[in-house]
């Protein structure tokens, strides 16, 4: 079986910083993506947003990366907010990380806009 691909962009503004991820962050996944997360943002010390809303799958590895990913932000002072995908949403609610990892969506179905 093939590992579906994981695509990695940032989008970098005067306000923040956009990871976005799409495809699978598991065992085999998960390091690339915590590493050019936390990369983009040393780069670019600002508020975060983890775009993921392309994630059809995450295990408790990426649940890792994303935990690895806020304590460095945090060490830089800048927030970290997650748009998570359902599945996203799903493991961070089963980790009970939702509320470190809050969307700007007051329904978490990925369709709000930023306040």
């Amino acid at each position: 079986m093939e590992q579906p691909e994981l695509v990695l962009e940032v989008v970098v503004d005067e306000h923040h910083v956009t990871v976005a991820v799409a495809g699978d962050i598991d065992l085999l996944t998960a390091e690339k993506f915590r590493d050019f997360a936390c990369d983009e943002i040393a780069a670019h010390p600002r508020p975060a947003v983890i775009d993921m809303t392309g994630v059809g799958f995450v295990d408790s590895s990426g649940i890792s990366a994303l935990v690895a990913i806020r304590r460095q932000a945090e060490a830089l002072g800048v927030s970290v907010v997650v748009e998570p995908s359902r599945r996203v949403q799903a493991a961070l609610k089963l980790a009970g990380l939702t509320e470190i990892f809050h969307s700007d969506d007051p329904d978490d179905s990925g369709t709000g806009q930023p306040a």
